[in-house]
């Protein structure tokens, strides 16, 4: 899709010096590099919005996992 894009001078120096040595078209270089980043941000709101309990990060595991509790750990600190 064509569309209008004002880019910073410098980003668009090193984009057209990315896309020339890798022979491939400005626009694939730019699309790369914003789904690259828009990937990055995502994960980092993945992360930093995991459920907590007493703000303890709190994952799921694998259905029939067995569960660690206090006196395990307690016996492993030993």
């Amino acid at each position: 899709m064509r569309t209008t894009l004002n880019l910073d001078p410098q980003l668009l120096s090193t984009a057209k010096r990315l896309a020339a040595s890798r022979s491939v078209a400005l626009g694939s270089i730019i699309s790369e590099l914003a789904n690259k980043g828009l990937e990055a941000e995502s994960q980092a709101q993945n992360r930093s919005s995991a459920k907590r309990k007493s703000g303890f990060p709190v994952f799921k595991s694998a259905k029939g996992a067995p569960m660690i509790g206090l006196d395990d750990v307690k016996k492993d600190e030993d």
